[in-house]
């Protein structure tokens, strides 16, 4: 798979499965496929996901 250097959405060279309401709210989104957790991390942060709960995924948006 060839991503253009110009293409700034890291999620989908990575995975196939992100949260669309996180990423909605800006948030990576990109979801940990065995267990369903979503990182909460902003869009395009720095280092490793940090995944959390999916319920969480609201008190990260009011958050934002």
């Amino acid at each position: 798979m060839s991503i253009p250097s110009n293409h700034d959405d890291t999620n989908a060279s990575h995975n196939v499965e992100t949260n669309t309401a996180a990423s909605d709210a800006e948030l990576c989104g990109m979801t940990h496929l065995p267990n369903g957790r979503v990182c909460l991390l902003p869009k395009g942060h720095p280092g490793g996901c940090d995944f959390r709960p999916e319920s969480d995924i609201e008190a990260a948006i009011k958050l934002r």
